[in-house]
């Protein structure tokens, strides 16, 4: 999994805030454990999703981690 925020979600570093928000919905449907049999790799990607979208839809953290707002 890729350590850029952005990539996880695939989006593009300039993305507003409703696109992020899009993303991780979508992206959470489709890696949540309990739809994909509890297997460890839906696991560590729907966290990695998860610890993103934290990041990203909250404008403070984006500036603590040197990201565009």
């Amino acid at each position: 999994m890729s350590d850029n925020l952005y990539e996880r979600l695939s989006l593009s570093n300039d993305a507003t805030t409703a696109e992020i928000k899009k993303a991780y919905h979508k992206l959470s449907l489709k890696y949540h454990p309990d739809r994909n049999n509890n297997s460890e790799e839906s696991t560590k990607i729907f966290q990695g999703i998860g610890e993103s979208y934290e990041n990203l839809e909250d404008p403070a953290k984006k500036r603590q981690y040197g990201l565009s707002c």
